[in-house]
């Protein structure tokens, strides 16, 4: 599919924006973004600021997760992330200077990683519920509950992560589920639910062979896994955040 230069959308509420280099890719692999653009919600810039095989999209916000999904599949590099350009700045296509000299003057926010990518989206796809805002005591309440009687979502996890940990399980005081190995180094621990359903998952297999696993798993059973440095990092600092919430919740729950 070509599609041209000022390709938009009627609905002017974009929201975000990738800035992709295609240097090293392939042309099948610019086709192949574009054309899960579908026909609007998207403009194009092409050879962005003068720099051939730059492109500068601005996408509708529903269609910023579609981008984003495709980067991590495809393993881009060259890439970043806007969150905060939006056409309802009125940037025209056909005079890109606009649009560069807000870049230059405004130096919005840049998103240069992956995992940050990623993890932006997410929060903005499934932002926190209001109830959970007005009142962290209703949702922790409903998380206690949930995790004393989830834990045989345990047998599923394991399936998926293709481990085997034989122990008791139980709940902590900060509403993790943990499985300790009776017969060797084995550990499993699973957070609480967060806002977008998902659960943080830390697992040593029952050997010593097997790299410790970190990933999240969400409702429909999907994992995220988190492998290099800057992914473990990440992990342990949203996992770390989670815990901290839901303590900080507890407490406020308990003084009712």
């Amino acid at each position: 599919m070509n599609l041209s230069v000022s390709t938009v959308s009627a609905n002017p509420q974009f929201k975000g924006a990738f800035r992709i280099n295609y240097t090293k890719l392939s042309p099948e692999v610019r086709r192949d973004l574009e054309n899960s653009l579908g026909h609007q919600g998207f403009q194009i810039f092409d050879n962005f600021a003068g720099k051939e095989n730059i492109v500068f999209y601005v996408l509708r916000k529903s269609k910023d997760a579609i981008v984003a999904k495709f980067i991590q599949e495809h393993h881009i590099r060259g890439f970043q992330f806007l969150p905060d350009v939006s056409t309802k700045l009125r940037f025209d296509t056909q005079k890109p200077h606009e649009l560069i000299n807000y870049l230059r003057n405004v130096k919005p926010k840049r998103i240069k990683t992956q995992q940050q990518m990623l993890e932006y989206v997410e929060q903005k796809q499934y932002p926190e519920p209001e109830e959970l805002k007005k009142s962290k005591p209703t949702g922790v309440a409903r998380a206690l509950v949930q995790k004393e009687t989830d834990l045989s979502l345990v047998d599923d996890i394991l399936k998926k992560l293709k481990l085997t940990i034989p122990g008791e399980r139980t709940v902590n005081e900060d509403g993790i589920i943990v499985v300790k190995s009776e017969d060797g180094p084995g550990l499993l621990k699973i957070s609480p639910i967060n806002y977008a359903g998902k659960r943080y998952v830390y697992a040593k297999p029952n050997n010593s062979y097997e790299d410790d696993v970190r990933c999240t798993v969400d409702k429909s059973g999907e994992i995220r896994y988190y492998r290099t440095p800057d992914e473990i990092l990440t992990f342990r600092r949203s996992y770390s955040q989670l815990i901290k919430s839901y303590r900080e919740s507890k407490a406020n729950t308990s003084n009712i």
